[in-house]
This record gives structure tokens, C-alpha cells and sequence, in this order.
């Protein structure tokens, strides 16, 4: 015996794809609102990240220099770091011969080395048995030369980097206050700021 197929009538189908497209004006904005919350979340979690990774590489820089190896200049913010290379048997510290540089360039926070460019370096900056201060005027020199070697982007979308205190007239105060902020320009509430403090030996 046969059984026989039975098909949605007309009625039905206008029924059911009404339901449909009630339950969609209901849910479909709510479900648009869930997902840019989603996604902003994921922006600024992702910039959390980014911050936390880029001032992560800077503090390892200046947990292996101390005071004296530390050059700032507070607009542009440009930070120097001469780290130390080795200690010897008497005692005496032996600086590298390059500097590790921090500074914005537009939205990026960026890390380079020198001297691999222009301008050249004086036998005083490269000098291993002591620790080297660059001046203001020197480091805006050394920053607006352009970079022959690698330039290094840390993070990006970043609004301010400061530094407090930001400049080593009558020696550099402790501990040292590094603030990153990332985020929106036009949105505060997406912004994210990242602060550390360091104090150097």
C-alpha cells in the first residue's frame, strides 16, 4: 500500500515564512549589536596585547642598563638606551656600542638601533668603558636622520607614549613611569593605556 506524500499548502508556507521574518526583525538587530560589541572587544583586547608586548621589549632594554645609560629628550619623546654588555673580573662594567631608540612616529611606536646610519657616532658614543649620555640636540639629530639599518614597528595605533619624568636635568628621578595609550582617536571608551613603572639599579 502506497502512503501518500503530503505537501505544505500555500497558507502554510506564508505562515511559516512570516514567522520567520517577524523573528528576524526582532533578533536581527540585537544580533548586529552582539557582534560590534564582539568585535570592538576583540579590537581592544588585541591592542591590550599589543601594548603589553611593546612595553615588555622596552623594559627588558632598561632592566639591562642602569641610570647612566639612559638618554631622554621630552618633545618628540626619544628614548635612548645604552645598554651594558658584560662585566669583568675587577668589576668594570663594558657598555655595548650601540643604542637602543624608542620613539612615535605617527601612530607607531617604533625601536631602531644606533649608530647604523647617519650621523655617524663620536669615539666618545661608542666608547665601552663608559656608560654614554646623548644631549636633546643629539638625539633629535639621530631621529630625524633617516635609518639605514632595521627599523622595528612595536605597536601601532598608538595616541601618546610619554614618560615620566620626561628629561635628566639634575639626574634622572626613579622610578620611571612609561604609559602607552592605543586605541581610536574619536573613541575614548575603546582606548586602552598600558602603564609600568621601573626603577633602574
Amino acid at each position: 500500500m502506497k502512503l501518500a506524500v503530503r505537501a505544505f499548502s500555500l497558507p502554510e508556507v506564508l505562515v511559516y515564512a512570516a514567522m520567520i521574518g517577524i523573528l528576524s526583525m526582532l533578533l536581527g538587530p540585537q544580533l548586529v549589536r552582539v557582534w560590534r560589541l564582539s568585535y570592538r572587544l576583540q579590537l581592544r583586547d588585541d591592542a591590550h596585547k599589543m601594548l603589553n608586548i611593546a612595553l615588555s621589549r622596552l623594559l627588558l632594554d632598561l632592566r639591562n642598563t642602569r641610570a647612566e645609560g639612559v638618554s631622554l629628550r621630552s618633545s618628540p619623546l626619544i628614548l635612548a638606551i645604552n645598554r651594558i654588555d658584560s662585566v669583568q673580573g675587577d668589576g668594570l662594567l663594558l657598555w655595548q656600542k650601540e643604542y637602543h631608540l624608542y620613539y612615535l612616529d605617527q601612530d607607531r611606536l617604533l625601536r631602531r638601533r644606533w649608530p647604523d646610519g647617519p650621523p655617524s657616532a663620536t669615539s666618545e658614543e661608542i666608547d665601552p668603558t663608559r656608560p654614554k649620555l646623548l644631549s636633546p640636540d643629539r638625539l633629535l639629530l639621530i631621529h630625524d636622520a633617516v635609518p639605514t639599518g632595521r627599523v622595528e614597528t612595536l605597536a601601532s595605533r598608538v595616541l601618546s607614549f610619554r614618560m615620566l619624568p620626561d628629561q635628566r636635568e639634575g639626574g634622572l628621578a626613579l622610578p620611571l613611569q612609561i604609559e602607552l595609550r592605543a586605541g581610536a582617536v574619536n573613541s575614548p571608551q575603546d582606548q586602552i593605556v598600558v602603564r609600568r613603572s621601573v626603577t633602574l639599579r
